[in-house]
């Protein structure tokens, strides 16, 4: 069996107390606090009060529970009938011309600005001017 002499004893000491522990220090400290951070974490979830069944537990029941038949839900998923549809359809329509329509007014306000603007002055070209 191989013994070490004081020297190597010594240096090997050093190398544990100044290179060594630090490291593992480090280490410890930063599983330490992931470990608080997760237990927090936890911690803070388990404290939220979120429903089990939904926002409001007499209506969900009164539906039936999840996954049961309800009036109003299916209502959402029928066709309309053809008097809305075409109400919707003229609705649509009269937005699409206003629409048009100040899109052909500021267009041609534009169009009008820059004529002016270049041939009256404000933009001309200084190699042709007035």
């Amino acid at each position: 069996m191989y013994v070490k002499d004081p020297e190597m004893l010594a240096r090997d000491r050093l190398l544990g107390t100044y290179t060594v522990r630090p490291i593992v220090e480090r280490v410890r400290k930063t599983l330490l606090a992931c470990g608080a951070g997760v237990f927090v974490s936890l911690a803070a979830l388990n404290s939220i009060d979120a429903p089990q069944y939904g926002v409001d537990r007499p209506a969900w029941e009164s539906n039936g529970g999840a996954g049961f038949f309800s009036e109003r839900s299916a209502s959402y998923y029928e066709p309309q009938s053809e008097e809305d549809e075409a109400e919707e359809e003229a609705a649509e329509q009269a937005r699409y011309e206003a629409a048009m329509e100040r899109y052909q007014r500021d267009n041609s306000e534009a169009k009008s600005a820059k004529f002016s603007e270049v041939f009256v002055g404000k933009y001309a070209d200084p190699k042709h001017p007035g």
